[in-house]
């Protein structure tokens, strides 16, 4: 798993912003990022990012959609994740960003396990 969020240069931080204790997360890519920070409790990301992962891995569908709250959307196939910074992209676009599925899962995992020991 280290090394996975190694390669990507995942990092957790705290930030206080008007009295607000943000919880970040910084990688080698910013649309990964804000999506990955668009899921700011462990519910919303148990429910909403790792629920449509473990459905494409698990073969119950064969991709998954989600938009996030910044309207990233993401495109989860079994092999590899795109992220649009369109929530109207075009399928045939090439993505902004994209990663293997279980790289993004591990990620996400990471920011779960963040988000319930800070």
């Amino acid at each position: 798993m280290s090394t996975i969020l190694e390669t990507y240069k995942v990092q957790f931080s705290k930030r206080i912003i008007n009295k607000r204790t943000l919880k970040l997360i910084y990688s080698i890519n910013d649309v990964l990022d804000q999506c990955i920070a668009d899921y700011k409790t462990v519910d919303e990301v148990n429910n909403f990012l790792i629920a449509e992962i473990n459905k494409v891995l698990n073969g119950v569908s064969s991709s998954e959609t989600i938009i996030s709250e910044s309207m990233v959307s993401v495109v989860i196939s079994s092999d590899t994740t795109k992220f649009y910074q369109d929530p109207n992209y075009s399928p045939t676009a090439s993505p902004d960003y994209s990663i293997p599925t279980q790289d993004f899962k591990v990620i996400a995992q990471a920011w779960l396990s963040y988000l319930q020991n800070n």
